[in-house]
Protein backbone atom coordinates (compact mmCIF):
# COMPACT_ATOMS: atom_id res chain seq x y z
CA UNK A 1 0.00 0.00 0.00
CA UNK A 2 2.09 2.93 0.85
CA UNK A 3 5.24 1.09 0.50
CA UNK A 4 4.41 0.14 -2.43
CA UNK A 5 3.77 3.99 -3.69
CA UNK A 6 6.98 5.09 -1.86
CA UNK A 7 8.79 2.67 -4.18
CA UNK A 8 6.92 4.15 -7.19
CA UNK A 9 7.47 7.88 -6.64
CA UNK A 10 11.05 7.49 -6.31
CA UNK A 11 11.42 8.38 -2.61
CA UNK A 12 15.31 8.32 -2.92
CA UNK A 13 15.91 11.22 -5.14
CA UNK A 14 12.84 13.25 -3.60
CA UNK A 15 13.02 12.53 0.19
CA UNK A 16 17.25 13.16 0.12
CA UNK A 17 16.31 16.70 -1.33
CA UNK A 18 13.56 17.34 0.74
CA UNK A 19 14.84 16.17 3.57
CA UNK A 20 18.11 18.30 4.06
CA UNK A 21 17.97 19.63 7.69
CA UNK A 22 19.67 22.77 8.77
CA UNK A 23 18.73 21.53 12.51
CA UNK A 24 19.45 17.96 14.61
CA UNK A 25 15.72 17.76 15.38
CA UNK A 26 14.01 19.15 12.41
CA UNK A 27 14.39 15.65 10.56
CA UNK A 28 11.56 14.11 12.02
CA UNK A 29 8.81 17.09 11.57
CA UNK A 30 10.76 17.32 8.19
CA UNK A 31 9.53 13.50 7.36
CA UNK A 32 6.21 13.72 8.23
CA UNK A 33 5.86 16.81 6.76
CA UNK A 34 6.76 14.85 3.15
CA UNK A 35 4.54 11.89 4.32
CA UNK A 36 1.93 13.83 4.71
CA UNK A 37 2.23 16.11 1.42
CA UNK A 38 3.24 13.05 -0.68
CA UNK A 39 0.18 10.59 0.62
CA UNK A 40 -2.49 12.39 2.23
CA UNK A 41 -2.83 15.99 -0.03
CA UNK A 42 -0.48 18.09 2.42
CA UNK A 43 -2.89 17.39 5.38
CA UNK A 44 -2.16 19.80 8.48
CA UNK A 45 -3.03 18.77 11.89
CA UNK A 46 -5.11 21.22 13.54
CA UNK A 47 -2.41 20.28 16.77
CA UNK A 48 0.01 18.02 18.17
CA UNK A 49 -2.41 17.08 21.38
CA UNK A 50 -4.73 15.21 18.66
CA UNK A 51 -4.40 10.80 18.71
CA UNK A 52 -3.09 10.22 15.39
CA UNK A 53 -0.71 12.50 13.44
CA UNK A 54 -3.01 11.63 9.97
CA UNK A 55 -6.31 10.31 11.36
CA UNK A 56 -8.20 7.49 9.60
CA UNK A 57 -11.09 10.30 7.80
CA UNK A 58 -8.02 11.47 6.34
CA UNK A 59 -6.55 8.34 4.89
CA UNK A 60 -9.19 7.78 2.20
CA UNK A 61 -6.49 6.72 -0.57
CA UNK A 62 -4.42 4.23 1.69
CA UNK A 63 -6.94 1.91 3.13
CA UNK A 64 -8.91 4.11 5.88
CA UNK A 65 -6.49 3.70 8.65
CA UNK A 66 -4.84 6.03 11.03
CA UNK A 67 -1.13 6.70 10.18
CA UNK A 68 1.55 7.20 12.75
CA UNK A 69 5.13 8.88 11.05
CA UNK A 70 8.31 8.29 13.16
CA UNK A 71 11.82 9.11 12.23
CA UNK A 72 14.12 6.79 13.60
CA UNK A 73 18.24 6.30 13.63
CA UNK A 74 18.82 2.88 11.12
CA UNK A 75 19.45 -0.13 13.15
CA UNK A 76 17.93 1.72 16.73
CA UNK A 77 14.40 0.61 18.01
CA UNK A 78 11.16 2.95 17.15
CA UNK A 79 9.91 4.69 20.26
CA UNK A 80 6.60 5.32 19.77
CA UNK A 81 6.18 7.29 22.83
CA UNK A 82 3.66 7.50 25.74
CA UNK A 83 3.54 3.64 26.79
CA UNK A 84 -0.11 4.41 28.70
CA UNK A 85 -1.23 5.63 25.47
CA UNK A 86 0.40 3.10 23.31
CA UNK A 87 -1.25 0.18 25.40
CA UNK A 88 -4.57 1.52 24.80
CA UNK A 89 -4.57 1.22 21.20
CA UNK A 90 -7.14 -0.94 19.82
CA UNK A 91 -7.51 -0.34 16.33
CA UNK A 92 -5.39 -1.08 13.31
CA UNK A 93 -3.17 1.61 12.19
CA UNK A 94 -0.63 2.22 9.70
CA UNK A 95 3.43 2.97 11.07
CA UNK A 96 5.88 5.19 8.40
CA UNK A 97 8.96 4.07 9.91
CA UNK A 98 11.91 6.49 7.73
CA UNK A 99 14.96 5.41 9.01
CA UNK A 100 18.19 7.83 8.18
CA UNK A 101 21.38 7.67 9.14
CA UNK A 102 23.82 10.22 10.00
CA UNK A 103 26.67 11.27 7.52
CA UNK A 104 28.40 14.41 9.04
CA UNK A 105 26.01 17.13 10.12
CA UNK A 106 23.35 15.66 8.01
CA UNK A 107 20.82 13.09 8.28
CA UNK A 108 20.57 11.24 5.11
CA UNK A 109 16.81 8.45 5.17
CA UNK A 110 18.22 5.27 3.64
CA UNK A 111 14.70 3.18 4.23
CA UNK A 112 11.07 3.41 4.62
CA UNK A 113 8.93 0.81 5.65
CA UNK A 114 5.05 1.23 6.30
CA UNK A 115 3.37 -2.06 8.24
CA UNK A 116 0.01 -2.45 8.92
CA UNK A 117 -0.33 -3.02 12.99
CA UNK A 118 -3.17 -4.85 14.11
CA UNK A 119 -4.86 -4.71 17.52
CA UNK A 120 -3.18 -8.37 18.10
CA UNK A 121 0.35 -7.56 16.74
CA UNK A 122 0.38 -4.53 19.87
CA UNK A 123 -0.54 -7.24 22.32
CA UNK A 124 1.86 -9.70 21.70
CA UNK A 125 4.18 -7.20 21.42
CA UNK A 126 3.19 -6.27 25.29
CA UNK A 127 3.61 -9.80 26.36
CA UNK A 128 2.77 -10.13 29.92
CA UNK A 129 3.14 -6.64 31.00
CA UNK A 130 -0.61 -5.13 32.17
CA UNK A 131 -1.95 -2.12 32.18
CA UNK A 132 -1.68 -1.78 36.10
CA UNK A 133 1.64 -2.42 35.51
CA UNK A 134 2.33 0.65 32.98
CA UNK A 135 0.81 2.73 35.69
CA UNK A 136 3.14 1.93 38.47
CA UNK A 137 6.07 2.49 36.28
CA UNK A 138 4.54 5.99 35.19
CA UNK A 139 3.65 7.08 39.03
CA UNK A 140 7.10 5.91 39.84
CA UNK A 141 8.72 7.56 36.75
CA UNK A 142 7.22 10.81 37.60
CA UNK A 143 7.72 10.85 41.42
CA UNK A 144 10.40 13.97 42.01
CA UNK A 145 11.43 13.10 45.03
CA UNK A 146 13.25 10.20 44.55
CA UNK A 147 16.88 9.88 42.72
CA UNK A 148 16.91 8.80 39.26
CA UNK A 149 19.32 6.19 40.12
CA UNK A 150 16.62 4.58 42.73
CA UNK A 151 13.53 5.01 40.07
CA UNK A 152 16.03 3.32 37.84
CA UNK A 153 16.63 0.19 40.35
CA UNK A 154 12.89 0.00 41.18
CA UNK A 155 11.73 -0.26 37.63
Amino acid sequence: MILRLIRIVGWSLALAAALVAQEVQQHGLVFEKWVRDTFFDGYTPPGYTQKWDIPAEINTRHGGYPVNPKAIKYRTPVDLGDALRQFDINEPFILVIGYWVQESDEKRFVNIIAPLVTPDVMRRLWGEITRADLERLDTLIKDRSLDYRDVRQQA
